[in-house]
C-alpha cells in the first residue's frame, strides 16, 4: 500500500514539475485564433469586412442570423494555439458536464467489481 501511494504521489509530482515547464499546454485561446484567422480572411478577401454574420463568439439567439463558418486546418491551429484551452469557472457547463459524465459511470464500473471480503455487523 505504501508503495502504491508513493508511486502516485511521484506521478503527481511529474505532472506539476510538467506543466511548470510547458505552460503553453493549456494556454490556447480560440476565440483569439478566430479572430487571427477572421483578419486574415479579410485581409485576402476585403468584401468579408462588410459582412454582419463574419464573427467571432457569436451567441444564439432567433433574432441574430446564424455567424459564418470561420475554418482552420488542423496543421495552422496547432501552429497558432499548442495545446487546450482552460475552462471557465463561471461557465459550469464547460467543466461539470464531462466531470459528471466521467464520474458517474465510473462509479457504476467500480461498484460492480466483487470484492474478496465480506462487511459483518
Amino acid at each position: 500500500m505504501r508503495r502504491a501511494v508513493m508511486i502516485s504521489a511521484a506521478a503527481l509530482s511529474l505532472l506539476f514539475a510538467a506543466g511548470t515547464v510547458n505552460a503553453a499546454l493549456w494556454d490556447a485561446n480560440f476565440t483569439a485564433l478566430c479572430v487571427h484567422i477572421r483578419n486574415e480572411s479579410i485581409a485576402h478577401n476585403t468584401s468579408l469586412e462588410n459582412r454582419e454574420t463574419y464573427v467571432c463568439d457569436q451567441g444564439h439567439s432567433k433574432d441574430i442570423p446564424p455567424a459564418d463558418y470561420i475554418t482552420v486546418d488542423l496543421e495552422t491551429c496547432l501552429a497558432l494555439n499548442p495545446g487546450w484551452e482552460k475552462s471557465k469557472i463561471e461557465s459550469p457547463a464547460q467543466w461539470a458536464g464531462p466531470l459528471v459524465g466521467f464520474l458517474i459511470p465510473s462509479l457504476g464500473f467500480i461498484i460492480s467489481i466483487p470484492r474478496p471480503w465480506n462487511i459483518h455487523f
